[in-house]
């Protein structure tokens, strides 16, 4: 169902207004923020109004059909679908991350079928001309184009909005392919929609990724707000096989979760994995101005998602093997990163970085792993990080969580220092 809500002067109005930055710096990044998150909820419904499951294409031999939520929203936006799931938990999602200005979908399900029983292979989504140039294979232009229309139409009903939204903005003076190649160096191949100051594209890349986006103009750049990203080849299925696989990881009903309203998003074990992930190997963005709020964002995804744990547990009644799996998750690579943040807090040659993680991250972190005896209990018997916990005021040795002590209210007033300054 759409939402229609118009104002006085015939626009539909905003839907929300812009939270307080905690911790977003970037001007690129803010600017992209006050101009989209106010309206992401309507062109968010233009996603699920999509007829996914109308989706048929024929090829050389090869079937293709799409499922009803073909789709995982991943990125900020997935957190306000994880507070959809638990509404009556806290914190909620704004109140520890600042505000996203972007749609991020991976498409995972698009179910090819051959009547070659031999051919058991992954469908590609790029092919090769003659003349060297890259494109899309024939069952990816026919789903591209199809959704880029879908797009193309639905965002020109919302055009009339367009004016009151973003303002009276001038067309692009340069080439769209080369403003494409300014935000996505690695693109080399592109169809463009004009629905100014929107641009629906279709693109694909280098590394051999295929995308349909919707990007806003604001006057100097492409801001990309709606990404369709085809990240997971199509395992190619003989009948009367009508499984649906990807070739990058194994799907089952505990590794994505659909919300009331009908949002796919990654199981809660999955998603603390990709996020702890990113913890221990993207340090290097706390260096820069324009990306170190990429690394805060993963930070309180963690911990959003730490908070949530035991009432995912309990929520989805569990099995023990379900609950160590879930314990696992978490344990996965939280020592890794307590070590790793420790010591770059140290010995880092950024001085910022050694600032910000000594002051901030890793005194909140300790403090939020200290609220939860099942995890604390879990790291007892890495010796290795006793210090560390200690350094910032909790004793890992106690059975229960510590409490917070002279050195975490040390550590919060540095914090709170370090935001006035900024």
């Amino acid at each position: 169902m759409s939402i229609l809500r118009k104002q006085r002067g015939g626009a539909l109005e905003p839907l929300r207004t812009i939270p307080t930055l905690k911790y977003t710096r970037d001007s690129k990044r803010i600017k992209s923020i006050e101009l989209l998150y106010p309206y992401l909820p309507y062109f968010f419904s233009i996603v699920k109004e999509i007829p996914w499951s109308e989706f048929k294409s024929e090829q050389e031999g090869y079937f293709a059909k799409c499922s009803d939520i073909p789709y995982i929203l991943v990125g900020g936006a997935a957190y306000e679908a994880y507070d959809v799931l638990f509404p009556k938990n806290v914190p909620l999602v704004k109140e520890l991350l600042d505000p996203t200005s972007d749609i991020d979908l991976l498409i995972r399900e698009l179910v090819i079928t051959t009547t070659n029983p031999s051919d058991k292979g992954t469908y590609p989504f790029t092919t090769k001309k003659n003349t060297g140039e890259v494109t899309f294979s024939p069952i990816y232009n026919d789903f591209t184009k199809w959704l880029a229309s879908h797009f193309a139409e639905k965002f020109k009903k919302l055009s009339y909005n367009f004016p009151e939204w973003f303002g009276d903005i001038a067309r692009p003076t340069s080439d769209m392919f080369q403003l494409l190649k300014s935000v996505n160096p690695r693109i080399l191949y592109a169809e463009v929609i004009d629905i100014h100051p929107v641009y629906i594209t279709r693109t694909v890349s280098n590394e051999g990724a295929t995308a349909v986006q919707a990007h806003l103009y604001d006057g100097e750049t492409l801001i990309t707000f709606v990404e369709c990203l085809f990240w997971f080849f199509s395992k190619i299925n003989v009948p009367p096989s009508d499984i649906i696989t990807t070739s990058f990881i194994p799907y089952s009903v505990h590794e994505t979760l659909v919300t009331s309203d009908g949002i796919r998003i990654n199981s809660f074990s999955y998603e603390l994995s990709l996020q702890q992930d990113s913890l221990k190997n993207r340090l290097p963005l706390l260096g820069y101005l324009n990306s170190f709020h990429k690394y805060y964002n993963h930070f309180y995804r963690t911990v959003y998602l730490l908070s949530h744990l035991e009432t995912i547990i309990k929520t989805y009644k569990l099995t023990d093997t379900h609950r160590l799996e879930a314990q696992r998750s978490v344990i996965h690579n939280l020592k890794d990163i307590l070590i790793v943040m420790n010591e770059n807090s140290t010995k880092n040659p950024d001085d910022d970085v050694k600032d910000i993680l000594s002051t901030d991250i890793l005194p909140m972190f300790v403090e939020k792993i200290c609220n939860y005896s099942g995890i604390l209990n879990i790291l007892k018997p890495f010796e290795e990080l006793h210090d560390i916990f200690k350094k910032y005021g909790c004793n890992l040795i106690k059975k229960k969580g510590g409490s917070r002590n002279t050195k975490q209210k040390t550590s919060q007033k540095k914090r709170a220092t370090r935001k006035n300054k900024k």
